[in-house]
């Protein structure tokens, strides 16, 4: 039994909650949660698609409460929202809901009695849990008999995009020390040359996270922006 357990730990928690904890004390944190927050409002597009009331909820790895502030109250009238990391849940988001429900607690170990809540949801978290079967038997104890369990996980597609775009990436810089090469000999700017090849991985970081966002008009928009910026590089 002692080796079925060491094989199920994939992840060490500590570690990552002390990763968050650093992450959410971070002055651009926010800036760097646009994916989640598109995919949260995906989900809770997804929550509103089903014709109930849910009197109690539970976000589960809920972060800075982005989830949440998507779902009204008359969606859902009480929403509790746990996280591991402490410093995720007193760094909520302005519009987030329900302050006074927020719970420290892992994943892994839900502290919940049976037949809690009406809706269980969880955005872009479940993927760190190293006893995902268990997690989910869990889930199924604290919901109601007629509850609602709905999830946001990474998968292959997005491993597949983190590929190609590393590849990209890499075709990107020998192209950019070709240039540099080119423009060294010429006697050209090197400087703005650089500032230029900056701007266009930051637009193509944008653009990968529009991808997994499958968000179809942003993606046209900055698409028609990388191309164009593609283009004066080359030029």
């Amino acid at each position: 039994m002692a080796i079925a357990s060491d094989q199920l730990r994939v992840f060490d928690r500590a570690a990552k909650r002390q990763q968050r904890n650093r992450a959410a004390l971070r002055s651009q944190y926010p800036l760097a949660c646009h994916l989640r927050d598109e995919i949260a409002w995906q989900l809770s597009d997804r929550v509103n698609d089903i014709n109930r009331q849910f009197l109690s909820g539970l976000d589960l790895g809920c972060g800075t409460g982005l989830l949440g502030k998507h779902l009204d109250q008359e969606l859902v009238k009480s929403l509790v929202q746990c996280d591991s990391a402490a410093h995720m849940l007193a760094k909520f988001h302005p519009q987030a809901r329900d302050l006074h429900l927020r719970v420290e607690c892992d994943e892994e170990a839900l502290p919940f009695a049976p037949n809690t809540f009406d809706l269980v949801v969880s955005n872009l978290s479940l993927h760190w849990i190293n006893d995902l079967p268990g997690t989910l038997q869990q889930v199924m104890k604290i919901l109601k008999p007629d509850g609602v369990f709905i999830a946001s996980l990474f998968g292959k597609f997005v491993h597949l995009l983190s590929c190609l775009f590393g590849k990209f990436v890499h075709l990107l810089s020998c192209l950019f020390l070709w240039q540099i090469c080119s423009s060294s000999l010429l006697g050209g700017n090197c400087a703005s040359l650089f500032g230029k090849f900056m701007h266009l991985l930051r637009d193509l970081e944008i653009f990968f996270w529009q991808i997994c966002a499958f968000s179809l008009e942003k993606l046209t928009v900055f698409l028609r922006k990388f191309v164009g910026n593609l283009h004066i590089f080359c030029g």
